[in-house]
């Protein structure tokens, strides 16, 4: 958990190999698993852009001192 610290990250991640995997459903599921556990991490998706082989993430850190 973040406690008091508060900023904007952006998170980029690639599949082994880059390997062209993430079809539809994979990508349906990654953005149904970021909005899931966004929070339970105290964190607020900013923007999501999911490609056939990585995706990128901009997300806003909301610590829990605000809460």
């Amino acid at each position: 958990k973040l406690i008091g610290e508060e900023g904007f990250f952006h998170i980029t991640s690639r599949t082994v190999g880059q390997e062209f995997l993430l079809g539809d459903v994979e990508k349906e599921k990654l953005f149904n698993i970021i909005k899931y556990y966004s929070g339970y991490y105290f964190v607020k998706p900013i923007g999501l852009t999911v490609m056939d082989n990585h995706f990128h993430l901009l997300i806003k850190s909301e610590p829990e001192s605000y809460y």
